[in-house]
C-alpha cells in the first residue's frame, strides 16, 4: 500500500484505507494517506472531516499544538469559504424554485388522476443546473463550531483557562449566525460555572437571554474525541450528544443553579418563580421549576411554602391530559416528555406526603 500512495491518493478507497488504519491504532500510515490527500486532492468535499480525524491524532499522541494548528486550519478553511457558499445555495435554491413548485403541482394532479383518473400529467423535467461547489453553509458553520470547541477544550483539560476563555471570546465575535453566537456564549458561561467565576456566568447566562434567541432547540457538536471511541465535552453539565433547548426557561435554570451555589437562596426562589411565570414555559419546566423552588424551600426550613410548591406540581399533573387530567397543554408533548411529567409529579407527591407528616408529628 505504501508503494502506491500517490496512485490512489486521489480515489475515493483512500480516505476508507485511512480510515481502517485509524480504527486499528496505525496512526503513522492514516497520518501518512490523510496528509496525502490533502497535498493531492484540494478540492475534496470531505477535507475537513479529514482535518479532523487528523486533529484526533494528534490529540492521541498528545501532540496538542499540532492539533490545534489542525483546528485552526478548519476554521480558517471553512470561514474563506462560508460567503461562497451562502451565495452558491442561494443561486442554487432560486433556480431549482420553479422545478420545486413544479413537483408539487404534478404531485397533486397525479393524486387527483388516481383518485379520479382523466388525463395523466406529465412529469416536468429537471433543469440542468450547476450544483453548489461547496459544502452547504450550515455544514461550514458546525465544521467551524466543532474545531473552536475542540481548541477550547484541548486548553480546559490542560488548565488553560484563560485560553479556553479567549477562544470562546473570540467564537462570540466572529458571530456567523445566531445560533454561533449562543453557543460560544453559552460554553463561555459553563467554562466560567466550572471554575468556580459565578458572577461572571451569570453576566453571561443573561447576555444568552438578552439574546433572544428563538430557535427552539440547539444541537451543541460532539467534540472530537481525545480517546479512541470517546467523545469528550467541555463541561458537567452537558452530556454528548446534547440537545439543549434556547427557552428562556433553560437559561433562567442554570442561574438559579449559580445562585443556589452561591448561597443566594432568594435570588434563586426568584428565578424559579421566573420560570413558572415565563409565558415561553413549558409545562415540564414549570413543574421542574415548582420542584426545584419546594427542594430549597424545605432546605432553608420554609416548610409551609414548600409544602404550597409540592402541591403545585400534584395540581398539574391532575390537570394534564396525560397524567389523567383535562386542562389541554401548552403544546403537545411526545411520550418520553409525558413521562418525564410523571417522573416529576411522583417525586413531588412523596415530598408532600413526607412534610405534610412532618408537620403531623410536630403539632403532636
Amino acid at each position: 500500500i505504501s508503494g502506491k500512495v500517490r496512485e490512489f491518493a486521489r480515489a475515493e478507497d483512500a480516505e476508507f484505507i485511512a480510515n481502517l488504519y485509524l480504527t486499528n491504532r496505525k496512526y503513522e500510515d492514516a497520518l501518512l494517506i490523510y496528509n496525502q490527500i490533502l497535498n493531492t486532492d484540494p478540492q475534496n468535499p470531505r477535507l475537513n472531516n479529514i482535518r479532523f480525524n487528523i486533529a484526533n491524532i494528534y490529540n492521541i499522541q498528545h501532540k496538542l499544538n499540532n492539533s490545534i494548528g489542525v483546528y485552526e486550519e478548519i476554521i480558517r478553511s471553512s470561514k474563506e469559504q462560508h460567503p461562497q457558499a451562502v451565495m452558491e445555495y442561494k443561486r442554487y435554491e432560486e433556480e431549482m424554485k420553479p422545478y420545486q413548485e413544479a413537483m408539487r403541482r404534478y404531485a397533486k394532479e397525479m393524486r387527483e388522476f388516481r383518485r379520479a383518473g382523466g388525463t395523466k400529467p406529465e412529469q416536468p423535467v429537471r433543469p440542468v443546473i450547476e450544483n453548489p461547489r461547496f459544502l452547504p453553509p450550515q455544514t461550514l458553520e458546525m465544521n467551524i463550531m466543532r474545531a473552536f470547541l475542540s481548541i477550547a477544550n484541548i486548553y480546559k483539560t490542560n488548565s488553560k483557562e484563560e485560553d479556553a476563555e479567549t477562544v470562546f471570546k473570540n467564537m462570540a465575535g466572529d458571530g456567523i449566525t445566531e445560533e454561533f453566537t449562543w453557543i460560544a456564549l453559552f460554553s463561555l458561561a459553563g467554562l466560567y460555572e466550572s471554575g468556580g467565576k459565578y458572577d461572571e456566568a451569570l453576566k453571561t447566562y443573561q447576555q444568552l437571554l438578552d439574546l433572544n434567541f428563538q430557535r427552539g432547540s440547539i444541537y451543541y457538536p460532539v467534540l472530537t474525541s481525545t480517546v479512541p471511541g470517546g467523545a469528550d465535552t467541555i463541561f458537567e453539565h452537558i452530556t454528548p450528544p446534547p440537545v439543549l433547548s434556547s427557552r428562556p426557561a433553560t437559561i433562567l435554570g442554570l442561574m438559579a443553579n449559580v445562585y443556589e451555589r452561591q448561597g443566594r437562596f432568594d435570588k434563586a426562589i426568584e428565578t424559579y418563580s421566573r420560570i413558572i411565570e415565563d409565558k415561553s414555559s413549558q409545562d415540564a419546566d414549570i413543574s421542574t421549576a415548582w420542584l426545584f423552588m419546594g427542594n430549597l424551600q424545605q432546605r432553608t426550613g420554609n416548610i409551609k411554602d414548600a409544602i404550597k410548591s409540592f402541591e403545585a406540581v400534584v395540581a398539574m399533573g391532575q390537570e394534564i391530559p396525560q397524567t389523567g387530567g383535562t386542562r389541554p397543554l401548552r403544546r403537545q408533548i411526545s411520550e418520553p416528555y409525558a413521562m418525564q411529567l410523571d417522573r416529576l409529579i411522583n417525586v413531588a407527591r412523596i415530598k408532600l406526603e413526607t412534610l405534610r407528616n412532618l408537620k403531623t408529628n410536630e403539632a403532636k
